[in-house]
């Protein structure tokens, strides 16, 4: 598949600067930001309602003070599980 994206000259810099530091190319970056994304996804789709509300538990906050509601952070809520 080829994919055509339309980047702002902020998001094209921000990728040219990214590739760079990882030592590639802005396309074959991007392949792989998508690549990992979508891997990522798969991967938390799999795990059941009990090990996603581990996951959520050990996971510390990444900034202390924001609160966000606990029914948020349900995997169903997030993947739209019905059960």
């Amino acid at each position: 598949m080829t994919l055509a994206l339309e980047l702002s000259p902020e998001e094209s810099a921000r990728l040219e600067a990214a590739s760079r530091f990882h030592g590639t190319d802005p396309a074959t970056y991007a392949k792989q930001l998508v690549t990992e994304h979508l891997t990522l996804g798969e991967r938390f789709r799999a795990l059941s309602n009990e090990e996603w509300d581990r996951l959520v538990e050990e996971t510390p906050p990444a900034h202390s003070g924001t609160a966000i509601p606990e029914e948020l952070l349900r995997r169903e809520y997030l993947y739209g599980d019905r059960l």
